[in-house]
């Protein structure tokens, strides 16, 4: 099977005779070109022009740009800010694939900045940057892949097959940059839609429109019009069913923009990281950790509405709400105070047993029935104790002799505690 474009055929050695015996200008420097590596407020800046057609055996005599040589020069650009400059009318998919995912994948910021026009693969590249900038008057155009074939009746579907794959490809990269459905962009692609630099900013599809007068004097020091330069660019747009955006009707326009991103999947990476505080270079497992850690941290407190809606309920019933723990720290001291008060209680009736033990009103040997009947009778046990007469206990009629039964003590008891009930029988 062979695949044919416009662009191989002006790299058919034919084709590159036919325009080497034209007028060239004597600066032919490839249209992949890196600026001068500048510094500026700490952070040091690159630009790269993509001004010709792409393709992966470039002729760069003429402006084309293949990905081996744009990725080889872009991999050595160690610097913090990188411009690239596009005037491109597109060219093959795949080496515009190539360099769409190069940029991504680069550490630095990348900024695009469509000076001209960015066609049909070009308008893919440019969504590689973390900021789009599209100049006054620069346009975009978008449209679905298109090749010719030459084989048998199999080999002709599997092309076309191959075509819409490519192009579903594609639409993917405009609704993941602009918002919108795939399925809507792809139906723009196959009308050939065109935007001036408005159109493309309103459709998500660049970020901004100004000018840039440094920006478009290095444009003109970088201009190839040469006559074949001009030659090859004019070649490929002829493909186009419109030439510019005045000869094509009104844009699509994605009505859901759900999604829309205002720079590049790295552009949000690096502002993920700054606001989680974690290293920009972070891996997958980290960012996840460090999510689940600050989701813990916002879900655990009560949410104050609700914690102030069950304070008026409470209120409303007489009641009050305190902290838990404060409560069960209250709890826990009023149960120990309590002990201590009981303590002290038993302590205080022991004393007063032990007062009339020391005084002679009771022998030792009632300690105990007295400390009983403390515990059940306070007050009554105290009044009997204090009507006793002191020294009631002590032996006086013969030493070392102790009466069975302190007669004193038992009437004095007997009438506090058993009084008479009638006759006796």
């Amino acid at each position: 099977m062979t695949i044919t474009s416009l662009s191989r055929l002006l790299a058919d050695p034919a084709a590159r005779t036919v325009v080497a015996d034209r007028d060239q200008p004597a600066d032919t420097t490839p249209a992949c070109r890196i600026g001068a590596i500048t510094n500026s407020s700490g952070r040091s800046h690159a630009e790269v022009f993509i001004y010709g057609a792409i393709h992966p055996w470039p002729w760069e005599e003429i402006g084309e740009v293949g990905a081996n040589g744009f990725v080889t020069k872009l991999s050595g650009l160690d610097v913090d800010d990188i411009t690239v400059r596009i005037h491109s009318p597109g060219g093959d998919v795949y080496d515009a694939l190539a360099i769409t995912n190069a940029l991504k994948a680069h550490p630095a910021y990348i900024t695009v900045v469509v000076d001209g026009l960015a066609a049909s693969a070009a308008s893919f590249i440019a969504q590689a940057g973390d900021k789009i900038i599209i100049r006054p008057n620069a346009e975009m155009m978008i449209h679905d892949p298109s090749g010719g074939v030459r084989g048998n009746s199999a080999q002709l579907v599997e092309y076309s097959k191959w075509l819409d794959r490519a192009a579903d490809n594609i639409a993917a990269i405009y609704a993941d940059r602009a918002g919108g459905d795939p399925g809507d962009w792809r139906t723009a692609m196959r009308a050939e839609t065109w935007y001036s630099a408005a159109e493309a900013v309103e459709a998500g599809l660049a970020d901004e429109t100004h000018s840039d007068p440094a920006a478009e004097t290095a444009a003109t020091e970088d201009d190839r019009d040469g006559e074949a330069a001009a030659a090859a660019f004019a070649d490929l747009r002829r493909a186009y069913a419109h030439q510019c955006r005045a000869d094509a009707p009104a844009p699509f326009m994605p009505s859901d923009q759900v999604g829309r991103q205002e720079g590049s999947d790295m552009a949000l990476r690096q502002e993920i990281a700054a606001r989680l505080g974690i290293a920009e270079d972070a891996d997958e497992s980290t960012v996840l950790n460090k999510i689940d850690e600050l989701t813990e941290l916002a879900t655990t407190p009560d949410k104050p509405s609700d914690a102030a809606q069950l304070t008026a309920l409470a209120e409303a019933h007489g009641l009050r709400v305190v902290d838990v723990d404060w409560f069960t720290e209250m709890e826990a001291a009023i149960e120990q105070a309590a002990a201590d008060a009981q303590a002290r209680r038993l302590a205080d009736q022991a004393q007063v047993v032990e007062n009339a033990i020391e005084a002679g009103k009771i022998t030792p040997a009632r300690r105990e029935h007295f400390v009983a009947l403390m515990a059940a009778d306070e007050d009554g046990t105290a009044a009997l104790l204090d009507s006793l007469p002191a020294n009631l206990a002590v032996p006086t009629d013969e030493i070392g002799r102790q009466p069975d039964t302190d007669e004193a003590e038992k009437s004095a008891y007997d009438a506090l505690f058993n009084p008479a009930s009638g006759d006796s029988k």
